[in-house]
Order: C-alpha cells, then sequence, then structure tokens
C-alpha cells in the first residue's frame, strides 16, 4: 500500500524538510482563515503557556 500525504505549510517550511517530502508552492494567494484559540482556564504546562504568549503578542500586534 502506498500512503500519499497532503499538507498546507507556510513557504517557510519547505527549507526544513527533508528528501522525503516534496514541498510545492500554492499556485494562487494563500487563502485568508480565520483561526480560533481557545484553553481552559485551569494551570498549562509551561509550552503551552509560551504559545498563549506568542499568541497574545501577534494579535496585540495586528
Amino acid at each position: 500500500m502506498v500512503w500519499l500525504d497532503i499538507a498546507l505549510l507556510p513557504a517557510y517550511a519547505a527549507s526544513l524538510t527533508s528528501g522525503a517530502i516534496c514541498p510545492r508552492p500554492l499556485e494562487s494567494d494563500p487563502p485568508h482563515v480565520e483561526l480560533l484559540l481557545l484553553s481552559r482556564s485551569e494551570p498549562h504546562s509551561v509550552e503551552l503557556d509560551g504559545l498563549l504568549s506568542l499568541v497574545r503578542e501577534q494579535v496585540a500586534s495586528m
């Protein structure tokens, strides 16, 4: 059985791929996607707190 996986990645991800991955750019403008991020109010891991901090910084700069 042969598997074929497809993923939409940002352009910079092409430089992070191995020879087993064949990145191709989109032929048209990239789609605009609205994202929603939710998290529980209970204590988070250090990693999740870091992600939430980065997201808050990005939203504040918009």
